[in-house]
Order: structure tokens, then sequence, then C-alpha cells
């Protein structure tokens, strides 16, 4: 990779962190204002445990799960490597999320309220079954057991679009989300209060965070590390080809 790409992918990357410690640590903000964090069922801060989790875990851990890929292949990190840290942030990204629609169905279902009955719980819910499937079927095709290289390769293109698909699928369940939230917390949109103002900043910033880490990703400004990351994969594969060509000889003479 040249000076100024990599130069590029570290502001690229301290922005895209920038960001989503931002939407983290403003959405903290936000539910401080609506009674805090809390695990006392009783007290709306048990409800709030829903919002931080998801955002914590589907925007900032999903957001660097995909980013790991372009900031981990510049470090020289094997590819084995990349794809374990990536699999290791995704599963803990899910399992927040699992633990946020757990404190959200126990917070309905302890004071009455009912559930799924809002774009923001189907949205949301499709959301994190998506994002299931994607994590168990990423397992199966790169992990384990790893089917044949054709296989693979033909799941990848499949994988990628699933990956940012439901990138987008949370953006949407968020800023539904902070919409209901701020409509019931706040009477409706009659005045500008500063819960209103935070919620329209988390929306803004929610919104830069996937674009910068969207377009890190997916830039062909990048293309030159990534064609030199696959020469050595195809170098490395040819070497192990080969050495198993030379074996043979030998084994058939014994």
């Amino acid at each position: 990779m040249s000076l100024c790409s990599a130069c590029v992918l570290i502001l690229l990357v301290i922005l895209a962190e920038a960001l989503g410690v931002s939407v983290v640590v403003l959405m903290f903000i936000l539910l401080s204002q609506m009674g805090g964090l809390s695990l006392n069922i009783e007290e709306a801060g048990a409800f709030n445990l829903h919002p931080f989790l998801m955002t914590f875990g589907l925007v900032f851990l999903y957001g660097n799960g995909i980013l790991v890929y372009r900031a981990g292949a510049a470090t020289g990190l094997s590819r084995f490597t990349l794809k374990m840290i990536h699999f290791i942030i995704q599963l803990v990204a899910f399992i927040m999320a699992v633990l946020a629609l757990f404190a959200v169905f126990r917070y309905h279902r302890t004071h009455g309220y009912p559930n799924m009955m809002s774009l923001h719980n189907w949205v949301g819910m499709a959301t994190v079954v998506f994002f299931g499937l994607q994590l168990l079927f990423g397992f199966l095709f790169f992990l384990f057991p790893r089917p044949r290289e054709s296989i693979r390769s033909a799941y990848k293109g499949v994988h990628l679009f699933f990956g940012f698909f439901i990138f987008g699928m949370v953006a949407v369940s968020i800023l539904t989300g902070l919409t209901e939230q701020i409509f019931y917390n706040n009477g409706g949109f009659d005045s500008v209060t500063s819960k209103v103002l935070i919620a329209n900043v988390i929306s803004i910033v929610l919104v830069a965070f996937i674009g910068v880490v969207t377009f890190t990703v997916t830039s062909s400004f990048f293309e030159d590390n990534d064609e030199k990351i696959q020469d050595d994969i195809a170098a490395a594969t040819s070497d192990e080809k080969s050495g198993l060509l030379e074996m043979k000889p030998a084994e058939s003479s014994t």
C-alpha cells in the first residue's frame, strides 16, 4: 500500500472510531435524561438497556467487525486471524442484540405493554434474525467445516451483500426507535427539547458512521493492497500444492 493510501486509511479509521464512540456516548447521555440504565424491572432504566445494548452492539461493534477486514489487512495479519477477529466481534455484537431483545420483552411483559406493534419492532426483529443467520452461515462457510474453495467463493458475494444490507437495517431500526422513543417521552414533537436535539444529532452521526465504514471497506482507492493480499494468498496456495507434488514421488518410492 502506498504512503498516501495508508494515510487516508488511518484517517478514515480514526474518523469512523470517533463517530462510533460519539453515537454510543450520545445515546448514553440521551438515556440518562430518560431514567438512565437500571436492572430494576420497575424502573424506566430497565427498558433503556434495550436501546443502549442495541447501539453498542449493532452499531459500534458491528461496524468495527466490518472495518477490521480493511484496517486489519493493512497490518499484515493473516486471513485466518482476520476472520477470527471478525467473527468474535460479530458474535459479541449478536449476544448484546439478544440481551437487548430480552430486556425490552421482559419490560413490556412486566408492565403489560404489547409487543411487535410498530415498524421499529418488526424491522428490529428482522435485523436480529438476519444477523443470526449471517453469523451462522459465515461460521459454517469460512471457519468450520469450510466447504471447498469453489463453494466458499460462490457464497462470498452473498455474505458481503447481507453484511451491508443488515447494517442498513440497523440504521432503520435505530432511527425508527429513536423517533418512537422521543415521541412518547417528549409528548410528541410540539417543542424542541434537549432530548429532541440529542436524538437528531445521534441520527446524523449514526448515518455518518455507517457511511464512513461502508466507504472505507468498499472504496477502490485501497485496491492495490487488496490485490497484494490476494497475490500472497495465491502464492501460498501454489507453494502448498508444489510441496504436495514433490512429496508424492517420495511416498510412492517407499
